[in-house]
């Protein structure tokens, strides 16, 4: 679950450096930008061409580059307290059925959860990567953007590879 998580935040990070993107949200996370007790980043696409373009950041294990630049934005919600973690928890479930996403992965052990979801649509296509951890602590990773299944799928078989 640490290496995970460990590798979660190595692509946010690389996303920082290397992407150039257009303004894409997914609009459920939005309402959480001004609440008490919750984490909210968004990555614009002005602030991402700010960092000047191409990087050489990789992630150990993964296929990086090719999705990276496909991304139209990322957002990224923390919530450590149990009763938003709840609300979070069950917005983005509601989300994902409605929506229609499909589900890519599930871990489920004694250090939490993760769950993967793709949805592919004509504009653009949404990652969204639920963390939940014990105590209560809830992450929720969306990746927007031009790519598709095949890309997704390309970044997981390189990361599965090691």
């Amino acid at each position: 679950m640490k290496r995970i998580m460990i590798k979660v935040w190595c692509v946010v990070l690389c996303a920082l450096f290397s992407i150039t993107a257009v303004h894409a949200q997914v609009k459920e996370l939005e309402k959480y930008a001004d609440t008490k007790n919750v984490t909210y980043v968004y990555i614009s696409k002005l602030m991402l061409r700010m960092t000047g373009g191409e990087s050489d950041i990789s992630v150990p294990g993964m296929e990086m580059q090719s999705m990276l630049k496909k991304m139209d934005g990322i957002q990224i919600v923390i919530s450590k307290t149990g009763k938003m973690a709840e609300k979070l928890n069950a917005d983005m479930r509601s989300l994902v059925k409605r929506e229609s996403y499909e589900p890519l992965m599930q871990i489920d052990d004694d250090e939490g959860k993760v769950n993967i979801y793709y949805s592919e649509g004509r504009k653009q296509s949404t990652v969204v990567m639920l963390v939940t951890q014990p105590g209560g602590m809830l992450c929720v990773f969306a990746f927007s953007g031009k790519f598709d299944l095949e890309d997704v799928m390309n970044m997981v078989e390189s990361s599965s590879k090691e």
